[in-house]
């Protein structure tokens, strides 16, 4: 498997690289299992055990592609599987290994098992044309797992929100595509109460506080509501996708 082209880190130093590399990889162990005192922790909460079920029925040797893939969040449920795994992303950052745009993958076609795809296409300008592109670089039967934001406030430089049947739409190329919510309606409102309430605090003494006190209530609460209406996901933050090729 070659890539058509690939642009290292030009300039980065070393001392630059590892720093980044260390950064990413307290961000992943952060984001596969998160903390009550994270406004988003709800959302990862639900997403890992989403991706862990899909993840230990693939079969071994796996040659990955991980778009967006700085951190890798997820890479360590499959370590034992992997036969080659490659991070794409616009900069090179973290555990990036190719510098492109998702709507253009330097791959040929028909060369990977899997794709995987986290928090990362609701930055992407062209969405649809992201998704096709991992649907070419898959082999027959490969599979794309995805995540995105559902019901969300807006965040730095995101582009999209996604509905499930908008994201089956978009697979459309895929002969089978299974959507799940990440979580409920409940954790859906709570996280959103969270971001909008400590988001822009989160640097400062009052930020520090509400770590140890109102944020971790309010994700409390939202397992509760989750719990107490386990079938109205209207409102859930967060949506996975399984497609098959």
């Amino acid at each position: 498997m070659a890539y058509s082209y690939v642009r290292s880190g030009g300039n980065l130093s070393l001392e630059h690289r590892a720093r980044s590399v260390r950064n990413a990889k307290v961000a992943s162990a952060a984001r596969l299992d998160p903390d009550d005192r994270d406004v988003d922790s709800l959302i990862f909460q639900h997403r890992r055990p989403i991706l862990e079920a899909w993840l230990e029925q693939l079969p071994g040797q796996l040659n990955v592609l991980d778009v967006g893939g700085r951190i890798q969040p997820y890479r360590g449920l499959i370590e034992t599987k992997i036969r080659g795994y490659f991070a794409l992303d616009l900069q090179f950052e973290g555990m990036v290994d190719v510098v492109a745009t998702a709507e253009h993958i330097p791959l040929r076609n028909d060369c990977l098992d899997l794709v995987l795809c986290t928090d990362t296409l609701q930055y992407i300008p062209d969405p649809g044309a992201a998704i096709n592109e991992m649907h070419r670089v898959l082999k027959p039967g490969g599979q794309l797992l995805l995540s995105t934001r559902g019901c969300y406030p807006e965040h730095h430089d995101e582009l999209w929100r996604f509905l499930p049947d908008g994201l089956r739409r978009l697979a459309h190329r895929f002969s089978k595509v299974e959507v799940m919510p990440e979580g409920a309606t409940g954790s859906g409102v709570m996280t959103t109460i969270n971001v909008l309430l400590h988001r822009s605090l989160e640097e400062t003494r009052w930020g520090r506080i509400a770590r140890r006190t109102s944020v971790p209530l309010l994700n409390r609460l939202g397992r509760v509501l989750d719990r107490i209406s386990p079938h109205d996901t209207r409102s859930a933050c967060g949506i996975s996708v399984r497609a098959i090729k």
